[in-house]
């Protein structure tokens, strides 16, 4: 079973891809736990994607019934742009959240998606998302002047790691303004602040 973009899908492709689409979005919202949207939307480019599912973020921040519906059309909407960055957005999501192959044996679809791929284990379905691509930091800090920048530096690192560059450089171009932006207003204090942003 290949994923079909354009009018070549069979009925059989777009049901077993929808019942695909859905166990993931059960997946996620059942057993992912916590899922920053904001951040991995952004690193699979489909930031724009908030826009249009409004809900997605405050559904589960509040434990609404309706998250796992959000999910679903977030990744319908993701999938009808880039299949295979979809893909490899739930293959990162489920590896970052750590949820565990006997997990995922329970929802036939995804396991009939991994295995009609000839694919043993999650690693396997897209090497730039693997964790074994590199282990090599991007930034090797040691002293951060503030909390926001240790995580910001963990997440332009794990970006390198699974190999989503252009998330990289995004994160990178915010720790830079940031870091200018402090340093401004150590030297010049609160002073004209609307000058250094």
């Amino acid at each position: 079973m290949t994923f079909i973009n354009g009018p070549n899908k069979t009925n059989q492709n777009k049901k077993v891809e929808k019942a695909f689409l859905a166990q993931a979005a059960k997946l996620i919202s059942d057993e992912a736990g916590y899922v920053d949207w904001y951040i991995v939307l952004n690193m699979f480019m489909f930031g724009n994607l908030l826009e249009e599912v409004p809900r997605l973020i405050s559904s589960q921040n509040f434990g609404d019934p309706d998250y796992s519906s959000n999910v679903l059309y977030t990744l319908e909407l993701a999938y009808e742009i880039d299949a295979k960055r979809t893909l490899a957005m739930i293959v990162y999501i489920l590896k970052d959240s750590g949820v565990k192959e006997e997990t995922i044996n329970k929802y036939p679809a995804i396991k009939a998606i991994l295995k009609n791929r000839e694919i043993e284990d999650l690693s396997q379905l897209f090497p730039e998302v693997s964790y074994t691509l590199t282990e090599t930091k991007y930034l090797n800090i040691t002293e951060y002047p503030d909390d926001f920048y240790k995580d910001l530096v963990e997440l332009i690192n794990k970006c390198y790691i699974y190999g989503i560059y252009p998330a990289v450089y995004v994160f990178s171009r915010k720790l830079l303004e940031n870091l200018l932006i402090d340093v401004l207003r150590k030297k010049y204090g609160m002073e004209n602040i609307e000058l250094f942003f």
